[in-house]
């Protein structure tokens, strides 16, 4: 039988936050919860909206982590945070997220959770038309190639928020050795399963709107 354990960290546990950059800022609450996909180790889950009040372009540093803690303070596991989009203009909102595949026998072991954000130059990339469709069971973006050439390893991108506008949850695939002809479209299978729109409605955390975009570099 499948079984999840659900965690608001956000509730439960002692938040430390190192923010180290001053231009891209956690705007509102951190969203933090433990779901397990196939019912064995934990995976833990952070989503955050972001703003760059900085007075240039920005990007985020593949420095930037998320860490969980045991009760000592020891930490537990580290994942790196990643940024959508890549690339945020002075004001530009975004979210930041981290998927953290946990070892551990359980979600108990974990006590405290920390985030260090830091900033980087900004990536040059460029954004592509999105569109998005759902049915019973999954989320697909559609991206389309509006110029005249092929373009090759593109990224799709999905942001799930609840009703109150929280980001639930993120995801980001890419097309690798997969090109779009001029004028024509690629359609993405994004991971919001069945199972974890379920899960997170079960638990307050429903996702009912959804924001989506693409790009390449």
């Amino acid at each position: 039988m499948k079984k999840t354990i659900f965690l608001l960290l956000l509730l439960a546990l002692t938040l430390a936050c190192a923010t180290a950059s001053a231009s891209i800022d956690i705007v509102g609450k951190e969203v933090v919860y433990s779901y397990s996909f196939d019912g064995s180790y934990p995976g833990v889950y952070f989503f955050a909206d972001v703003v760059n009040n900085g007075v240039a372009d920005v990007s985020l540093s593949s420095d930037s982590s998320f860490t969980i803690h045991d009760e000592d303070g020891q930490v537990l596991d580290e994942e790196y945070i990643r940024m959508v989009p890549v690339t945020l203009a002075p004001g530009e909102s975004g979210v930041v997220f981290a998927k953290l595949m946990s070892s551990l026998p359980n979600s108990s072991y974990i006590k405290s959770y920390q985030y260090s954000l830091e900033a980087s130059y900004p990536w040059d990339y460029t954004p592509l038309p999105a569109t998005h469709m759902k049915d019973s069971n999954d989320v697909y973006v559609r991206l389309t190639n509006d110029g005249p050439d092929t373009l090759w390893d593109a990224y799709a991108f999905l942001i799930a928020r609840d009703e109150k506008g929280s980001p639930v949850y993120v995801d980001v695939t890419i097309a690798y050795r997969v090109g779009i002809p001029a004028g024509e479209a690629l359609e993405y299978p994004m991971f919001l399963t069945h199972d974890l729109e379920r899960f997170l409605t079960d638990n307050g955390l429903a996702p009912v709107d959804f924001t989506v975009g693409g790009y390449i570099y």
